[in-house]
């Protein structure tokens, strides 16, 4: 946990403590997300390299080069104590975390179902991908509009894919019942961390106010005792 002065303390508010500890924990979840898409860039090299499908080669490339490069930027973000300057992208991941997973988010999934293409592997993905969600704290707006991107995708790789109608609706039933699941869960362990982060830097806050307040005290009370001694020293 990052040490703050007592001014930092009282100057913080609730929104502020709760988004702090939400990047503090979506930065770790983040990484942990990276280190399986790793995995996942491997295997797509693997198999459609062999296979010589030469557009996924391209797409998994592209893959490769977003996970590797969204890994090199928490690497600057977890080494800015260590390093006097860190780059353009980790100081933006730094200060805007929720907008950089976000973006990482949308991207990560609509390049995993292009690699995946249109003969039916995309439905795994679009039943899965909620689930790598259920790490992330967010706020309720974050969350709604994620899982919303996500479900939309359904539809449209529904229709690019020309799918029976019996399996369309049961895809739809799954993604639906599954981001919603994944949104139920996630919505109420963020609620639940921000409830303990108020309460938390409530109680710190007040005896930061505390330490505040007898410091001021000591400093007033220092310089009575300044002003109530004599200018020079008396003649003897």
């Amino acid at each position: 946990m990052e040490a703050f002065s007592i001014e930092d303390i009282v100057r913080t508010s609730d929104d502020a403590a709760v988004r702090r500890r939400f990047d503090q924990r979506n930065i770790g979840w983040l990484t942990g997300v990276l280190c399986f898409f790793v995995l996942v860039v491997i295997a797509e090299f693997v198999d459609h390299g062999t296979r010589g499908f030469v557009l996924r080669t391209l797409l998994a490339s592209a893959n490769a080069l977003l996970v590797v490069s969204m890994l090199f930027v928490l690497r600057e973000v977890r080494l800015r104590d260590k390093k006097p300057r860190i780059n353009a992208a980790a100081r933006y991941l730094q200060r805007h975390v929720s907008a950089a997973v976000l973006t990482y988010l949308t991207l990560q999934y609509a390049l995993c179902l292009a690699v995946a293409g249109v003969k039916g592997g995309w439905v795994g993905w679009t039943m899965c991908f909620p689930f790598f969600l259920l790490g992330f704290r967010l706020l309720v707006s974050e969350l709604l509009l994620i899982h919303g991107y996500l479900f939309v995708f359904v539809p449209v790789m529904a229709f690019l894919s020309a799918l029976p109608a019996k399996e369309i609706v049961g895809v739809h039933i799954g993604a639906l019942l599954i981001n919603g699941l994944c949104l139920t869960v996630e919505l109420t362990s963020s609620r639940r961390m921000r409830l303990h982060t108020v309460g938390e830097w409530t109680e710190r806050r007040a005896q930061a106010r505390d330490q505040l307040r007898m410091r001021e005290e000591l400093q007033v009370a220092r310089e009575l005792q300044l002003a109530m001694l004599p200018e020079c020293a008396p003649d003897v």
